[in-house]
């Protein structure tokens, strides 16, 4: 039986990328270059494995038909069905690709006005909050000895920007190594709209 399948990896860029992206002021694109997207044939948090033939049809086919048609757009945070609400796209990937059994690609925060889970994506990122990315995907899964091997029948939506990843090694983790970012001249703004999300019952 197919169910929704929401894999999390933490945000990982080297730290030059991290530092470019940091160096951006809000309002201008915010681009997060080889970012780790998925893995193939390994076993991930959720104790799931993607066989990498599986996830090549999808990824290939992801990338054909909404990356190279700047149509990949994804979330903050995780909705419980499979359409992107586009009141909610935080980012878009720009470029996708494979490296052995990993996809990477270049992600662009749309940190500006018109996108409000942009500028809090954005906002989360220069104050050095890890963020990661989810894929979205609708699939079944076989079980044997406690793994999770997901079926052909995948199908990706999209990858949402999330606070807690399940492949291992896909967070901004130079964020870790003290890279520093500017200040923002939205930080009072950033300061109340924090307020109001997160202190209001």
């Amino acid at each position: 039986m197919s169910q929704i399948l929401k894999e999390f990896i933490p945000l990982t860029i080297s730290a030059q990328h991290l530092n470019e992206a940091l160096e951006t002021v809000p309002g201008a694109p915010m681009i997060l270059k080889r970012v780790l997207l998925q893995a193939a044939d390994r076993e991930n948090r959720n104790k799931r494995i993607y066989p990498k033939p599986v996830l090549e049809r999808v990824i290939d086919k992801y990338n054909d038909e909404m990356v190279k048609t700047r149509r990949a757009l994804g979330e903050l945070d995780h909705r419980t069905d499979m359409v992107v609400h586009l009141q909610n796209v935080s980012h878009i990937i720009t470029e996708m690709w494979w490296e052995d059994d990993n996809v990477y690609g270049n992600v662009e925060i749309l940190d500006s006005e018109e996108f409000p889970a942009g500028r809090i994506a954005a906002g989360l990122i220069r104050r050095k909050i890890p963020v990661g990315i989810s894929s979205r995907a609708l699939g079944s899964v076989s079980e044997s000895n406690g793994i999770s091997k997901v079926n052909d029948d995948l199908a990706l939506s999209c990858f949402d920007l999330v606070s807690y990843e399940s492949t291992i090694g896909s967070t901004l983790s130079a964020l870790n190594e003290g890279v520093a970012a500017p200040p923002s001249p939205f930080a009072k703004f950033d300061d109340i709209l924090y307020d109001i999300i997160c202190n209001s019952t």
